[in-house]
């Protein structure tokens, strides 16, 4: 099944594994005379930029971790970073800890 993104003339413009935004969630098989057609057209732009859109953040997160192993395991300082990008990842840290803390992830006595 893919989520189907419609341009104003009602044509596919884009598939997606989840939802592109909350109310576009329209749910086509792969199947689906549309479908098909749509990925037959060879035009991968708008799929392909969203697919990247969408997965920039899960990207991020894979970055984020592997630097923070590369940081447990003594290959790196986290002072070595530019300050911006030591910012950052402290900002993301900070953020990801307040919404496991507020979803009752971690126990009060754990640390990240």
């Amino acid at each position: 099944m893919h989520y189907v993104l419609r341009d104003n003339k009602g044509q596919i413009i884009a598939l997606s594994a989840k939802p592109f935004r909350v109310g576009v969630e329209e749910k086509l098989s792969s199947n689906h005379a549309e479908v098909k057609e749509f990925l037959e057209q060879g035009e991968p732009n708008a799929a392909t930029k969203v697919f990247l859109a969408q997965s920039d953040g899960d990207l991020s997160r894979i970055l984020e971790d592997l630097i923070d192993l590369l940081i447990d395991k003594n290959m790196i300082l986290f002072t070595e970073l530019p300050r911006q990008a030591q910012q950052k990842l402290l900002y993301r840290k900070r953020a990801r800890a307040a919404l496991s803390n507020e979803a009752g992830l971690l126990d009060e006595q754990e640390t990240l």
